[in-house]
């Protein structure tokens, strides 16, 4: 009998289909390794895995931690981009460059607003924004799902910098010709592939993106960097600028629109071998 994977999560109840974790785990399952998704008091058996989509982890989620098993990303308890930008900005630094105005919040704060009436609210926020003339800045309020551009930071309204929820970075894209690019690292232990999307758009998302490469490697600085953060699987965005890399973004619930069949998810899921007696 293969030794039981923990899915610690708030609620009890498979993951949604569009976690990346989701895909792995129906592979462990394919395997023959009991698979449990929910809250855990204790870990006393088998393999924990966090997988809580908020940028901070409530300390009560930590399950306690039985003998030596071991719990995956138990270190990762704050992404939030304050945490770990290169790039952040303070109102008195000296920057001639374009900046973005950012949540501080992991994916615009939308897990953290993830009730009826956020949603609701959303979709009010994004039906207003369609429709009306205002600016971001006349309404004090970033964008429905999206991050402004300014040519300088003395462009950035001093609302701005009193928000603790707002994050304002040095704006460094990566060019491909007229193209706007930016690259991704998916791993799960020592497994993992790196992609690069290409957008018009300044701000590149899944959803205007034009087309993708899977890239041969991972800069080292970046593998550095994910030992530092404690990271045993999760997403970085980063890009590379006049020859070197620097990270966007980090994610410890990736999600995934690559069918679960596909060769690169499967090798992500071999990654679990990686780690102690889970190979029995």
């Amino acid at each position: 009998m293969k030794k039981p994977i923990h899915i610690i999560t708030p609620q009890t109840g498979p993951l949604g289909n569009k976690y990346l974790i989701a895909h792995l785990s129906a592979h462990w399952q394919a395997w023959g390794y009991p698979v449990t998704t929910g809250p855990l008091e204790t870990l006393s058996d088998g393999l924990g895995l966090m997988h809580v989509d908020r940028t901070t982890v409530p300390a009560g989620l930590l399950p306690a931690i039985a003998d030596s098993h071991r719990l995956l990303n138990g270190r990762v308890l704050d992404i939030s981009k304050k945490s770990f930008s290169p790039l952040r900005l303070l109102p008195d630094d000296i920057w001639a460059g374009p900046v973005i105005v950012k949540s501080n919040l992991n994916y615009f704060g939308n897990p953290e607003n993830s009730g009826l009436l956020a949603k609701a609210q959303r979709h009010l926020d994004r039906v207003i924004w369609r429709f009306s003339r205002r600016s971001w800045q006349l309404e004090q309020r970033l964008p429905p799902n999206d991050y402004p551009v300014l040519k300088n930071i003395a462009q950035v309204p001093d609302w701005v910098w009193a928000r603790e929820e707002i994050i304002v970075e040095r704006f460094l894209p990566e060019r491909v010709g007229d193209a706007y690019s930016i690259r991704g690292w998916l791993f799960f232990g020592e497994r993992g592939y790196a992609y690069r999307l290409y957008s018009n758009s300044p701000v590149v998302k899944a959803g205007n993106i034009s087309h993708f490469d899977i890239l041969d490697s991972v800069p080292q600085e970046l593998q550095a960097l994910r030992r530092e953060y404690g990271f045993d699987f999760g997403k970085f965005d980063y890009v590379e600028v006049d020859g070197r890399a620097v990270l966007i973004d980090i994610n410890k619930t990736p999600t995934t629109v690559a069918k679960q069949d596909s060769p690169r998810l499967r090798d992500l899921a071999e990654g679990i071998h990686d780690f102690a007696g889970m190979g029995n």
